[in-house]
């Protein structure tokens, strides 16, 4: 993990450059960190010729996690759990036709 920045300062700048942290996790995968410019900007004058540049830490770490569900369950829990369910189940029976499925068909209306 690297990260390169190029700083223009006078002297007697005083300067800060935050540095943040994204991390990515895949399934199966070594975990990835790549580190980012998040601010810069100008504090102030020093009363003398010499320049300052602080470099800071963000607090916390953006994290991102990419996972494949197991199941088609799975994925309807993630899309609202019951809710999920419940409108694969309306959507079901509103396209639902008992006279063709009573006669052999697959039992879906036709439009």
């Amino acid at each position: 993990v690297g990260m390169e920045v190029e700083v223009s300062m006078e002297a007697s700048q005083v300067k800060t450059i935050t540095v943040g942290v994204d991390i990515l996790r895949v399934q199966g995968e070594p975990e990835k960190q790549e580190l980012f410019r998040a601010d810069m900007f100008y504090n102030a004058k020093r009363p003398f010729n010499t320049a300052l540049l602080r470099i800071r830490l963000e607090h916390r770490a953006g994290v991102r996690t990419i996972s494949r569900p197991g199941s088609w369950m799975d994925v309807l829990a993630s899309a609202g759990g019951a809710s999920g369910f419940l409108l694969a189940t309306l959507a079901g029976i509103r396209s639902f036709d008992p006279v063709s499925f009573l006669s052999g068909g697959m039992g879906c209306l036709s439009s």
